[in-house]
């Protein structure tokens, strides 16, 4: 599996607080697995402002990747993908 650091703004839908869709780089991605939060995304003892989910999604081609995505201020982002 590898990993790619990203920082590009997302749209996430949430269903009943949970992500279970998400607009990235233009292309529409179903999250098909179970979110959960991101076990080591903070490194420092105090969490940021902010909301975390790591959910597996899917395009309409079929590709599949892993994401972290972050909650801030300024609106969803991208923060980790593995494919």
């Amino acid at each position: 599996m590898s990993l790619a650091h990203a920082t590009d703004t997302a749209t996430i839908w949430l269903a009943n607080g949970i992500p279970a869709r998400m607009v990235w780089r233009g292309e529409r991605w179903r999250v098909t697995d179970t979110p959960t939060e991101p076990e080591g995304f903070y490194w420092s003892t105090h969490l940021p402002p902010a909301v975390s989910w790591r959910f597996q999604g899917t395009n309409a081609a079929g590709d599949t990747h892993v994401f972290d995505v972050v909650q801030g201020p300024e609106g969803w982002s991208v923060a980790r993908v593995y494919d």
